[in-house]
């Protein structure tokens, strides 16, 4: 038997699975200044979670990372420009907020059927208590 050959399209609970650590890993990053390390983690989640994310919820049937993104989902675009930032902790934080918010928009409207809440709960007020200090450091050098 032989089945018709079908692009590869994103697994919601693939992504839940795993989203959450990221975040959780990419705020860790910023806390301990590796940046870098933080702008590289939010360019694969644009690849491998929020571009074919937005391509999937616009009906496109080949999604492949952001290739074609402009053309595909035009209306998100500047909102993933936003989860680019840069080589600041400040930038960093924004980016991946930015990111947090297209993932919440876009995933499964119901969540997946082992959703990650606890991870998610975690994640996110990690995430806030990381802005906070880097908010505070960046008051206090007056910058």
């Amino acid at each position: 038997m032989t089945e018709a050959a079908r692009w590869p399209q994103p697994d919601p609970q693939w992504i839940e699975d795993r989203f959450w650590v990221w975040v959780h890993y990419a705020a860790t990053k910023i806390a301990r200044g590796e940046l870098f390390e933080c702008l590289d983690l939010l360019a694969m989640l644009r690849s491998a979670v929020l571009g074919p994310l937005l391509a999937r919820n616009a009906d496109e049937p080949r999604p492949q990372g952001v290739r074609r993104i402009e053309q595909i989902a035009p209306a998100a675009v500047d909102a993933l420009a936003a989860t680019i930032g840069d080589h600041s902790p400040s930038g960093c934080t924004a980016a991946l907020a930015a990111a947090v918010g297209i993932y919440l928009t876009e995933r499964e409207p119901d969540p997946p059927p082992h959703p990650r809440t606890a991870a998610e709960r975690e994640a996110l007020a990690f995430l806030r208590a990381v802005t906070a200090q880097v908010a505070t450091s960046h008051e206090r050098s007056g910058t």
